[in-house]
């Protein structure tokens, strides 16, 4: 699936699809954060070589979410708390039968790709969702082994 200039804002993550020849491999993706020529391009090109990054547990882990899936039941629930300071506000987002909801207001709204979760956010808030941390799908494994072994499991 390609991305079209208006799905995107500057400042979006997306896959960046290169092909060069005198690397091996010769055609790998890149984590890209769009910016004025990128927006550039997709209006010039139907095809500018950008695809979104499908939204997972840890790509919200890295934007400062917290919780996990059950792997029994393939379903979780994940939290982000924002405007700290009043302690009052916080987006909640779960994961059922292999799609990310959001509901708000009884409206909701399946959320597919990270640049989705970040236009959502920005709307929301005002603010550009930010990486908090580089956590990877080993740290999840190794943190919820950890939490295991304490409970005695």
């Amino acid at each position: 699936m390609a991305l079209s200039a208006e799905e995107l804002r500057i400042g979006n993550l997306c896959h960046y699809h290169v092909v060069d020849k005198l690397y091996d491999p010769p055609e790998y993706d890149i984590v890209n954060t769009i910016d004025y020529d990128d927006i550039r391009i997709l209006y010039k090109y139907e095809d500018g070589g950008f695809k979104p990054i499908p939204l997972t547990e840890e790509w919200l882990l890295k934007f400062g979410f917290e919780g996990k899936i059950s792997e029994v039941s393939n379903c979780g629930n994940f939290y982000l708390r924002y405007n700290a300071e009043y302690g009052r506000h916080g987006m909640a987002i779960w994961h059922q039968k292999g799609a990310w909801c959001f509901s708000h207001t009884n409206q909701f709204t399946m959320l597919r790709y990270v640049h989705q979760l970040q236009n959502l956010y920005f709307a929301l808030t005002g603010e550009e969702l930010q990486i908090k941390s580089e956590v990877t799908t080993h740290d999840i494994r190794e943190i919820d082994l950890a939490e295991e072994e304490r409970r005695g499991r």
